[in-house]
């Protein structure tokens, strides 16, 4: 049996360590965020030979002193992402996109085939996408708070809440580190997370409770780390089982999807981490918090 609870010291000075080396990239980097989030252009090019997303980026700087994010897709060398705070067609900023797609011919050399993608989001809209997904996942989280209470006990959904946010910054500070776009579909991971994680917690969590009444003898702590090698198997079954599909997903597109699969995979990992190692010890301690409080009320009423 794995000593979950004994190696918890250690565990939790690694996530701490962790969390606070993810907020300190957020601090400093700041968010990567998306067009979908900060406005502009998105533009989905298809062209007649493999694009090379340098000479792409350079001509669009020179030509049209033009600071853009250019990407390739996976499997089709012939086809480009490119993305721009600028928005296109719009008099303010006097570019349009035929004119792009002109300076991109004349730099490259050849045709562009087609435009598979020409998307335009403007500031205010982008502003307000990106508060409404901050707040989904406040109260996301805030709700998984009162369901766990309600379902098991406060200590319960304290040492789960706790978790969850450990899982999102952790995630959140690895694409900061690897200076990923944070969009909409890394948001809506980012709820997806939520929601794996507090399903293996809840697993969890209901064992405990259970062998609490089937286990005599034993300290809160010990009932934890039995419940935890209890469902082992079943947390490790279901990571690799959601890790294949996420990793096949990562290897074989590009772009936002493949920004999705990468927090995704982020996810399941850290996730599986913290529903043994996070929730546990938290639980425990304010679990002995309480008893100690009890004890203490007691005495003085003694005394």
């Amino acid at each position: 049996m794995i000593d979950f609870i004994g190696k918890s010291k250690i565990a939790v000075t690694i996530s701490i360590v962790s969390v606070v080396l993810s907020l300190f990239l957020i601090v400093t980097r700041g968010l990567n965020w998306g067009v979908d989030f900060k406005g502009g252009t998105i533009m989905h090019l298809k062209l007649e030979r493999d694009a090379d997303e340098g000479k792409i980026r350079a001509i669009l700087s020179d030509k049209l002193n033009l600071s853009s994010t250019v990407q390739g897709v996976k499997g089709s060398p012939e086809q480009v992402m490119i993305r721009t705070e600028i928005l296109f067609d719009n008099e303010a900023d006097g570019l349009t996109k035929d004119m792009v797609k002109k300076k991109l011919v004349e730099g490259l050399g050849f045709n562009i085939v087609d435009v598979l993608q020409a998307t335009d989001i403007g500031p205010i809209v982008g502003s307000q996408l990106r508060d409404k997904a901050l707040k989904s996942l406040i109260l996301a989280v805030f709700g998984m708070l009162l369901y766990i209470t309600w379902r098991f006990e406060f200590k319960y959904g304290l040492g789960a809440v706790i978790a969850l946010l450990h899982d999102c910054v952790i995630t959140i500070g690895i694409f900061v580190l690897l200076q990923k776009e944070i969009d909409i579909t890394v948001m809506a991971a980012l709820l997806t997370i939520i929601g794996y994680s507090i399903n293996d917690t809840i697993v969890i969590c209901d064992r405990v409770r259970e062998n609490a009444r089937l286990i005599k003898g034993r300290s809160f702590a010990e009932v934890f780390n039995i419940s935890i090698n209890q469902s082992l198997s079943r947390t490790i079954n279901t990571s690799i089982t959601t890790l294949i599909p996420v990793s096949i997903l990562f290897f074989v597109t590009s772009g936002s999807i493949s920004n999705f699969a990468l927090a995704m995979i982020l996810g399941v990992v850290i996730g599986t981490y913290s529903s043994m190692y996070i929730v546990a010890p938290v639980t425990v301690h304010w679990s002995a918090m309480e008893s100690g409080h009890a004890k203490g009320a007691v005495g003085r009423k003694h005394a």
